[in-house]
C-alpha cells in the first residue's frame, strides 16, 4: 500500500468509528436527561435508582447565610452542610443511601430577619423560590434549577427567604449526583 492509500484507510476507519460510537453519547446524553427528568420532580428529589446521593458546594451569591441539608418540618431538618454559600472548599457530602423511588427531603435553612425554610416539593413561597424557577430566568435550561453537566447535575437554587426580595437561582449553586448501589 502506498502512503496515500494508509492514509486514506485510516480516515475512513476514523470516520466509521465516529459513526459508529456516536449514538452511544447520544443514548448516555438520553440517559442523564432521563435521570434529571425522573429525580428532579415536582413532589422533590427523588432516587433515580437505588443509590447513594452526594453533595457539594461549588459557589453562590446569597448576601443571607443558609445551611443544606435534609428535612420536611422546621422541627425535623438536620443540616448537613452549614455556612453557604461562602463554604466553598469542595468538601463532599454524603447525603446517604436511597432506594429507587423514595422521596429524599432536601431542605434550606437561611438565617436573614429571622429563620426561613425551603421544602424541595413543596408550594409555600419560601419552597417555590429556592427550588424553582419562579421568573423563568432560566430559560436556557427549560426554566429548570438543575443544570445536567456530564454525570452530575448543578442545582441552581435561591436560599429559603429570597422569595422577598428576587429570584435569580444562584444564591446557592450546589453539585448533586448519585451513585448506584445494590
Amino acid at each position: 500500500m502506498t502512503p496515500k492509500e494508509i492514509l486514506f484507510s485510516a480516515v475512513v476507519i476514523l470516520v466509521a468509528a465516529f459513526f459508529i460510537f456516536r449514538p452511544l453519547g447520544k443514548s448516555r446524553d438520553a440517559e442523564i436527561h432521563k435521570i434529571a427528568f425522573t429525580a428532579f420532580t415536582p413532589k422533590g428529589l427523588v432516587a433515580p435508582f437505588n443509590c447513594t446521593v452526594f453533595l457539594r458546594p461549588v459557589g453562590g451569591s446569597a448576601g443571607a447565610t443558609s445551611e443544606l441539608g435534609l428535612g420536611t418540618t422546621p422541627e425535623d431538618f438536620q443540616p448537613l452542610i452549614s455556612d453557604l454559600p461562602k463554604r466553598i472548599t469542595g468538601e463532599v457530602v454524603e447525603l446517604g443511601g436511597f432506594q429507587q423511588g423514595t422521596v429524599i427531603p432536601l431542605a434550606i435553612k437561611t438565617q436573614w430577619g429571622g429563620d426561613s425554610y425551603a421544602f424541595f416539593g413543596r408550594e409555600d413561597q419560601g419552597s417555590l423560590g429556592a427550588f424553582t424557577d419562579t421568573d423563568g430566568s432560566l430559560e436556557a435550561l427549560g426554566k429548570q434549577v438543575v443544570e445536567p453537566i456530564g454525570e452530575r447535575f448543578l442545582m441552581h437554587l435561591d436560599d429559603a427567604a429570597s422569595f422577598q426580595i428576587d429570584d435569580n437561582d444562584q444564591d446557592l449553586l450546589i453539585e448533586l449526583w448519585f451513585e448506584p448501589t445494590s
